[in-house]
């Protein structure tokens, strides 16, 4: 391919921080905040990971500034979309070659099962 001045060659993905989107429903919100601990587990994984609620946005918000690197998830009429950090998510201690991006996950808040989403 041609390399074109300021134009994007590839783009580098930094698996260091780890984030989970998640679509929820409004009447939800009263339940969550920013700052509130979360526990996040890939689907048909076995294992728990801590996560923080970093934001809580609506659909005609403007785009966050984080860049993820899977697409958000659609959100719905009454849909609100949670975005959580995983913090104790060592990602290079893990055989997979992607990070797990775009892998659907099950949300705990407060002890009960709570939400799907995506990685």
């Amino acid at each position: 391919t041609f390399v074109i001045k300021n134009k994007e060659i590839t783009k580098i993905l930094d698996c260091s921080v780890l984030y989970v989107e998640v679509s929820i429903k409004e009447s939800f919100s009263d339940r969550i905040s920013v700052g509130q601990e979360v526990k996040v587990r890939l689907q048909g994984g076995k294992q728990f990971f801590s996560a923080k609620i970093k934001e809580i946005r609506g659909k005609r918000t403007a785009e966050t500034v984080f860049e993820y690197a899977a697409q958000s998830p659609p959100l719905k009429k009454d849909e609100l979309l949670m975005v959580a950090e995983l913090s104790n998510y060592k990602p290079y201690d893990i055989k997979s070659n992607f990070c797990n991006v775009g892998r659907r996950v099950e949300v705990v808040i407060d002890g009960g099962l709570f939400i799907l989403g995506q990685n």
